[in-house]
């Protein structure tokens, strides 16, 4: 029996070629055979090198050490990671675990910039992603998702994204039913990677199944000021609680962090339509309040940004603006009205039509208005028309008429400039008949 390619390294497997013959060993199909196996070994063994070599030049680029220890069992949360204050770059490493040659690659991806389109807080994110390794792997699943609307199939979730994120969802689960883990600050961190996940991937009932779940963890580590240690998880607890209740249009689960937000000076005084509404609309007065607020935010939206790039701006965003989003969710509601449901605008204000809108016809006009604002085709004619008809019941002769009374609640006639050219377009041929 003869063997093709010994070799004195334990880790090579040893292959065989089958002689019943010692005079066999001469016949050309068998040594042909013997070469192919040893061309086949030594081909497995360059590109086990070439791969080697491959993955320490990619982490030199990362910052990683080659003395790194091996891959930790992400199950155990052991992982330990100093903490930092907000920042918005991107660290280089460490990582919560031993980056695979695939893993560096989407790191890489994300490090210089992913596609280029704008995601909020993604920095934010990113690094939170690696104060524990069943967040980080949330973070690569959320990553190859990104990379996969790119793909000639253009997936939402790739076998890869998927393949992260089950592997995630099964260490939470270990460290969920662990008396140690439970309630640590690592799987806070990991719940909250999946509440995002889920938001920006669209995937709205999975994320309110994530967000009931973290916030039952908070209740019972005793209540959301247990997070102080962290401004940036707080922050992004803050932003994902509100992004979400927005689109269910429920009160959102946690109060603000209030210090770490920038709540804005009132710069001018109530106008004089809303003074006479404070006056004589008390069961309102609540709405009214949040309106005098807003409307100051809007003024300064439409001076200080002029329509431009203001939902891109992070900061802005997340500790002044969400403010007042947080403040809107969590005005009194009806008791009848459904805390948790997707409903659009229009069937809202639909509905709202068999409400007796006699002492609010200013009030209904401005609803129509800001309404037609976010409608399109066939929706902005029905609101035009709406608008028409209440314009009538209060004597109202033009558009500028309507102007003034929309600017005294709450108008962004710079940063709506066109969708209001379209409706004013609309209502003057409307009126014209």
């Amino acid at each position: 029996m003869a063997t093709a390619g010994m070799q004195k390294s334990p880790m090579l497997a040893l292959e065989f070629v089958n002689i019943t013959n010692p005079v066999e060993i001469h016949d050309p199909q068998n040594q042909s055979m013997i070469r192919r196996k040893a061309r086949k070994r030594d081909t497995k063994k360059t590109l086990s090198r070439q791969k080697k070599s491959q993955i320490i030049k990619t982490s030199q680029s990362l910052g990683l050490r080659n003395d790194e220890p091996p891959e930790q069992d992400v199950s155990s949360g052991a992982y330990s990671r100093p903490r930092f204050d907000i920042t918005t770059s991107y660290p280089a490493g460490p990582f919560p675990m031993k980056l695979s040659s695939r893993a560096a690659q989407i790191v890489t991806f994300v490090m210089q910039g992913g596609d280029g389109n704008y995601c909020p807080l993604k920095e934010l994110w990113w690094n939170m992603g690696l104060l524990d390794s069943t967040a980080f792997l949330i973070t690569l699943a959320n990553a190859s998702r990104v990379i996969g609307r790119y793909t000639p199939c253009g997936v939402q979730e790739t076998p890869e994204a998927i393949t992260y994120y089950t592997r995630s969802v099964r260490a939470l689960q270990r460290r969920i039913d662990s008396l140690e883990e439970r309630l640590s600050e690592g799987v806070i961190v990991a719940v909250l990677e999946f509440a995002y996940y889920d938001f920006v991937s669209q995937n709205l009932p999975r994320w309110l199944i994530h967000m009931n779940g973290f916030h039952a963890i908070i209740a019972r580590r005793g209540g959301i000021q247990t997070l102080k240690s962290s401004y940036m998880i707080q922050l992004l607890c803050f932003w994902i609680d509100v992004s979400g209740s927005f689109i269910f249009d429920r009160k959102p689960y946690f109060a603000p962090p209030y210090h770490l937000l920038h709540d804005m000076k009132q710069t001018s005084p109530p106008s004089p339509l809303l003074v006479e509404w404070i006056d004589n609309l008390p069961e309102l007065l609540e709405a009214i309040a949040f309106s005098c607020e807003a409307a100051n935010l809007a003024a300064f939206i439409d001076t200080h940004f002029n329509g431009c790039q203001v939902m891109e701006d992070d900061k802005f965003l997340s500790r002044t603006f969400n403010i007042y989003v947080h403040k809107l969710l969590s005005l009194p509601r009806l008791d009848d009205f459904p805390e948790t449901g997707l409903f659009t605008p229009h069937l809202v204000v639909q509905e709202a039509r068999e409400i007796d809108w006699t002492p609010y016809l200013n009030l209904r006009l401005w609803v129509l208005a800001i309404a037609a604002l976010a409608a399109d085709g066939k929706e902005v004619q029905w609101y035009v028309h709406e608008i028409c008809g209440t314009t009538t019941q209060l004597g109202l002769l033009d558009w500028d008429e309507v102007l003034d009374i929309l600017r005294q609640i709450l108008w962004m006639g710079e940063t709506f400039k066109n969708e209001e050219k379209s409706i004013r377009e609309n209502f003057e041929l409307v009126d014209s008949f």
